[in-house]
This record gives structure tokens, sequence and C-alpha cells, in this order.
């Protein structure tokens, strides 16, 4: 390998980690931040502002960094303070943005866990005490069974476009790197830069198409 050669491999994979590192540590402290402000405002009394900060802070989501996790478990002790004090409309709205939580991001991880049942366990349960609240003459316990059978309905993501996004970003990445590998004998470049922006390109749309 020419020294050339192997300093724009070094190069583009010192920018690639750079990137990536960078994005992860974005996302990382900007996470902590909003949950240290939301713990902080949920010490004041207000509730309806923490539950806002508990749920922002868990969208600074990466797997494996916690920060959801935390944000939900938050969220859901919220929500049984609220239940608590039979505030059943503010009970329910924390109980679903712990879903949100979930659901929203189940694009990068499935959905599941304790906190994530929990909260679907006990909005049912709510959402019946409410309804009885209201006059309802059906039993509690069959609300709650009929409630919670529709909470845990939802929709996945797409897998065609789950595989064509993956597809996608290592085609970029590939791409890439084959065009720094063999830039010096590459005769005509600009299929190789028309090939990486194309991958990029579809990876941008399966992004956006692929739901939930």
């Amino acid at each position: 390998m020419s020294p050339s050669r192997r300093n724009r491999l070094i190069l583009v994979a010192a920018t690639a980690l750079l990137v990536v590192g960078g994005v992860v540590l974005k996302v990382h402290l900007e996470g902590t931040h909003a949950l240290a402000a939301a713990d902080a405002t949920w010490d004041t009394g207000d509730m309806d502002r923490a539950q806002l900060l508990y749920l922002r802070a868990g969208r600074w989501y990466l797997p494996g960094n916690g920060v959801r996790e935390r944000a939900a478990e938050r969220l859901l002790g919220l929500a049984r303070a609220r239940h608590a004090e039979s505030d059943w409309p503010g009970a329910v709205s924390a109980y679903d943005d712990v879903r949100a939580l979930y659901y929203g991001a189940s694009s990068l991880a499935p959905a599941g866990g304790e906190t994530l049942d929990a909260a679907n366990q006990e909005m049912a349960v709510t959402l019946a005490e409410w309804k009885r609240a209201s006059g309802s003459t059906e039993t509690q316990e069959a609300l709650a069974d009929r409630y919670h059978a529709q909470l845990v309905v939802h929709d996945i993501p797409s897998p065609l476009w789950s595989l064509l996004m993956g597809l996608a970003l290592f085609g970029w990445l590939g791409t890439l790197g084959v065009f720094a590998w063999r830039y010096e004998g590459l005769r005509r470049r600009w299929p190789w830069l028309v090939a990486a922006g194309g991958s990029f390109a579809l990876w941008i749309l399966a992004l956006r198409l692929m739901g939930p």
C-alpha cells in the first residue's frame, strides 16, 4: 500500500470516527442535561413542566445510552403520583408519554421491557377507573382488559424499508471506502460519487418511510 493511499484511508476512518463519536457524545450530553433539568423542575412541584422535560430527555435516544430508560422510569413515577391523586387525565397523559418513548424509537430497537409493560397495564387500569367515574356500568376489570388489549397493539417498522435502510447505509460507507482505496487508479471517479450519493439518498428515504 502506498503512503498516500494509507494516509487517505486513515483520514476517512478518523473522520468517520469523529462524526460518529460526536453524535454519540451530543446525544448523551443533551439527554443527561434534559434529565437533570426535569428532576429539578419536579422538585419545585411543577409536574406539567417536568413531564414535558422528561419526554424531551427520553427522545435523546441511542441504543445503550440509558437516558430513555431513566426518563421513562421517572415519567412512570410521575404518572403514578397523579393517579394516586385521582388526576386521571394527567396520569393517562404521563403513561402515554412513557409509551411514546418506546414505540417512537421502535425503528431503532424493539419496544418492550418492564417499564413499558407497567405503563400499558397501569394506563389501562387508570382509563377504566376514569370511565367508571364517568358513569359506566361495565365492570372495571372488563374495561381494563379491553383497554389493555388496545394499548399493546402498535405498528412495527416496515421490514422492507428497514432492510433497505441497512443495505443503503453499508452501500454508502462501502462505496466511500472503495473510492478512497482506489482513488489514484480510477479513470472515472464520478460513477463512484454518484453511487455514494444515491446510497445516501436511499438511506435517508428509508429512514423516513420505514415507520412506525
